[in-house]
């Protein structure tokens, strides 16, 4: 089931129905309450009810409502208690970094989100920072959304490191940042050391094309598939640069 609510204005009958939707329908359904501008209160009541059917929600979009971070707090609360959700969409909903380092301590203890995406989030620095120390321990986030985050080579270098261990990241989606050459480095020394990333997103960037096709060369390796699936005689070289050893 899918309940998708595009509306450009807070149109209280209508969220009443979907949380009544929620509360009453016996399937999984995907809640979808993209462009209904929330807001910190609006958030509130939906996780009332969300917390309220425990097993039953695995996807919930949250596209421009403007939660913010105390709207983000909540999140983070919600997701500490590991509900099933598995794909949160945060796009566009004026989360800073304080919002984010609260979220990222909640996937330090989640096991359930695989897909979490933080699209056009002026999170900066220490909310990079914080998804990064997550990142380190966290075992079950398969695909991290970055796209519009004003995210810069400094913030990615910090990314970069974390990632180097990981083993359950799969996709990284960075479009539309102002990121080098020097990211597109740093993204081929973490290829070269992670065979478990696939995908790494990067339209819309300041990266030279030949960067960007050396990228997509060594994402396609079948050496590193082979690496990844463990059938590899011998691991791909994997030097990694004093830079991300600081």
């Amino acid at each position: 089931v899918s309940l998708l609510i595009t509306n450009t204005m807070y149109r209280r009958e209508e969220f009443d129905r979907v949380l009544k939707s929620i509360a009453n329908d016996p399937h999984k359904p995907d809640v979808q309450l993209g462009w209904y501008n929330l807001g910190a209160e609006g958030m509130a009541e939906l996780l009332v009810a969300l917390q309220a059917t425990p097993g039953k929600i695995t996807r919930l979009g949250l596209q421009s409502n403007g939660i913010g971070d105390e709207g983000a707090h909540m999140v983070a609360e919600y997701l500490k208690t590991d509900p099933p959700i598995e794909y949160l969409d945060l796009y566009l909903n004026k989360i800073t970094g304080t919002g984010a380092i609260e979220i990222a301590e909640a996937l330090k203890v989640n096991t359930k989100l695989g897909n979490i995406n933080f699209q056009s989030n002026p999170i900066g620095m220490v909310g990079i920072k914080a998804l990064a120390d997550a990142l380190i321990v966290n075992t079950t986030l398969k695909s991290l959304g970055l796209y519009e985050t004003d995210t810069t080579d400094e913030h990615m270098r910090v990314l970069v490191d974390a990632l180097m261990a990981n083993t359950s990241l799969t996709e990284i989606r960075i479009d539309q940042n102002p990121l080098t050459d020097v990211t597109g480095q740093a993204l081929l020394d973490l290829l070269r050391c992670n065979p478990t990333i696939t995908q790494i997103n990067q339209g819309g960037t300041k990266m030279s094309p030949a960067m960007l096709e050396q990228i997509q060369t060594l994402l396609k390796d079948p050496q590193r598939a082979a690496w990844a699936a463990g059938e590899a005689d011998t691991k791909p070289a994997c030097e990694i640069p004093l830079a991300h050893k600081e």
